[in-house]
C-alpha cells in the first residue's frame, strides 16, 4: 500500500508540478547504445510464400543506437534506430533472409527502486524497413507497427549507466509481400547522461 501511495504521489506531482518531489537534476539529453539477440516469430513467412522451402533459422544477432530526453524522474521520450538482425531459409534451391530494420520513437515511464535501480516500460511505434533477398528472391516493404518494452536500469554513475531490457516489435512486415513477424529483442546497452 506504501509503494502505490508512493507512485501515485511521484505521478501527480509530476502532472502537476509540485517542486521538491521530482528534481531538476533527473532531466536532461541522454544517449546509449544496445546490442543481443532478436528473435522472430514466423520469420521465414515470406521467404516461403515465395515458394523456398527448407531449415528456418529465425535467431539473429540485434543492436541499437538511441537517445533521448528524460523530462523529469518519471517520464521521458526516446528515439533511436535499430537493426533487428535475419531470419534465413536454408534449402535445396539455396538460401535466403529477411532483413528487418528501422527508426523507432517511444515514450518511457521510470520507476526508481533504490539509488542505484530503476525499472522502466516504453511504449511506441517502429517505421520498419523488411527486404528479402537471395536465391532469386529481391523484395522489399515499409511499414509502422507498435512497439513495447521492459528493463531494469543500474547506475555506476550519475552520468553512466547499464540497461538490460526486453522489446516487442508487433508485426513487422506485410502479410502479402514480406510476411509479418513479431520480433522480440533481449539486450544489454550503456547509457550516457549529458
Amino acid at each position: 500500500m506504501a509503494l502505490r501511495s508512493v507512485v501515485v504521489a511521484g505521478f501527480l506531482a509530476t502532472a502537476l508540478g509540485l517542486p521538491g518531489i521530482v528534481s531538476a537534476q533527473d532531466a536532461g539529453f541522454y544517449a546509449g547504445v544496445s546490442a543481443g539477440q532478436g528473435r522472430y516469430n514466423n520469420g521465414c513467412a515470406g521467404l516461403v510464400n515465395a515458394g523456398l522451402t527448407g531449415s528456418c533459422d529465425e535467431k539473429d544477432a540485434a543492436w541499437k543506437i538511441f537517445g533521448g530526453y528524460q523530462f523529469n524522474r518519471i517520464f521521458g521520450a526516446e528515439a533511436g534506430y535499430t537493426k533487428l538482425g535475419e531470419a534465413h531459409i536454408r534449402g535445396t534451391l539455396g538460401s535466403a533472409q529477411a532483413v528487418a530494420s528501422g527508426f523507432e520513437m517511444v515514450g518511457v515511464a521510470t520507476m526508481p527502486i533504490s539509488g542505484q535501480f530503476a525499472a522502466y516500460g516504453k511504449a511506441g511505434f517502429l517505421r520498419w524497413d523488411v527486404d528479402l533477398s537471395g536465391a532469386g528472391i529481391s523484395i522489399g516493404d515499409t511499414g509502422t507497427s507498435m512497439t513495447l518494452g521492459a528493463g531494469l536500469q543500474y547506475h555506476f554513475t550519475k552520468r553512466l549507466a547499464a540497461r538490460a531490457e526486453w522489446q516487442r516489435y508487433s508485426d513487422v512486415g506485410d502479410d502479402n509481400i514480406t510476411g509479418q513477424s513479431d520480433v522480440d529483442v533481449l539486450s544489454i546497452g550503456l547509457v550516457i547522461t549529458f
